[in-house]
């Protein structure tokens, strides 16, 4: 059976002094294979990202595959890995591996991040036309376990607009999915494993998978970005809104997408602001709400110290428009990306928890969200 492989190891052969032109993004397909095929240049990257989230339990699983420039010539190629227990405990590791390859066949997507000294792997395969997709972890000491993604029945939003403005392409092959996971997280040694099962016992446990590619690094591309995926009733909500740097203009750019019972009802590329016109084309309005005080309510520990967002989205086609109201719920990562003080800026992810819909709905659901300043 012949087969397509990408294979990157960290010994610098893989990184390419001269501009690398990324493979065409493929209309209605979940591009799972690497876009940066052979090589890749000093600023581009590549991130596979899968997450999960239990609304009864309040925990969620995230996790990232990387492949960059850095990666190829110092620890490895990163796989981050992040997760929170129903009693709010959390466990973060970036873990580095020498080896990252991809193949694919007319049956299947395989990829593996290794370390075959340490006998180390984070490896994922996507099969039935990308419509089930299994990720193992197999890192003795650290994690093991695996994450098991099934698409949910309806559009898969495949054939939609994959630019995030003019220099990011980010597709989600499984935007909506019913998700297991069943892991052991380690804290210092084999002894101090702790056990984390997430849809195993008919909770319902909803997530997806992200693909995303670019040219320039994150700094190059945005000051600030937010993420949300949720489901809210009949509802299902997929949004990355950046602001790109100030060069470009410190413009807003969106991939934000609603979905109703399966249906996709809203494709947003364009980002408005409250005071704005009816719109001509599908839109996201995207506001950062700041409660007060309330002990309460959440807030990452950076400067920006929103506790949750509005988000409308606005469907030109039927003419609707529909309203939710986010509260960050839990705090499931903090990261900085500045020297410390007052006006420190960073990286926090959230559980979230969502209420809203049409004019007089008001469904409630729980989602994983991410804000970055940098």
């Amino acid at each position: 059976m012949a087969s397509n492989i990408s294979h990157f190891k960290n010994d610098g052969g893989s990184v390419a002094e001269a501009p690398v032109t990324p493979a065409a993004h493929i209309p209605g397909s979940a591009n799972i294979f690497p876009k940066f095929g052979k090589s890749i240049s000093k600023d581009g990257w590549e991130l596979w990202f899968f997450d999960c989230v239990s609304s009864e339990q309040r925990a969620a699983v995230i996790v990232g595959l990387n492949r960059a420039a850095p990666d190829g010539t110092g620890d490895g190629f990163k796989v981050q890995i992040t997760a929170i227990w129903p009693d709010s405990t959390t466990w973060h590791r970036d873990l580095y591996f020498t080896e990252s390859l991809v193949e694919m066949t007319s049956l299947e997507t395989r990829g593996i991040w290794r370390d075959s000294a340490k006998a180390a792997s984070v490896s994922f395969v996507s099969t039935d036309n990308d419509r089930n997709i299994s990720l193992l972890f197999d890192v003795p000491g650290v994690v093991d376990g695996n994450m098991q993604l099934q698409a949910l029945p309806g559009d898969s939003g495949l054939d939609s607009d994959p630019t995030l403005g003019p220099f990011v392409h980010y597709v989600r092959p499984l935007g909506r999915a019913l998700v297991t996971a069943e892991m052991r997280l380690f804290e210092d040694g084999p002894s101090e494993a702790r056990a984390l099962q997430l849809g195993v016992r008919d909770q319902p446990v909803t997530g997806g998978v992200d693909r995303v590619w670019s040219l320039g690094t994150w700094p190059q591309i945005m000051t600030e970005s937010y993420y949300l995926r949720t489901h809210v009733g009949p509802y299902a909500i997929q949004i990355m809104r950046i602001f790109s740097d100030m060069a470009s203009g410190n413009r807003p750019y969106a991939m934000a997408r609603l979905y109703h019972e399966g249906k996709l009802i809203c494709a947003a590329q364009d980002v408005i602001a409250e005071c704005a016109p009816a719109p001509l084309k599908d839109s996201l309005l995207l506001t950062k709400l700041y409660d007060g005080q309330d002990e309460e309510c959440v807030r990452g520990t950076f400067a920006d110290q929103n506790t949750g967002y509005l988000v409308v989205l606005v469907s030109k086609e039927v003419g609707k428009k529909w309203t939710f109201r986010v509260a960050h719920d839990r705090i499931v990562w903090n990261i900085p990306t500045s020297a410390p003080g007052p006006k420190a800026t960073g990286n926090t992810g959230f559980i979230e928890r969502v209420v809203g819909g049409l004019d007089g709905e008001a469904f409630t659901g729980i989602g994983t969200g991410g804000q970055c300043q940098l």
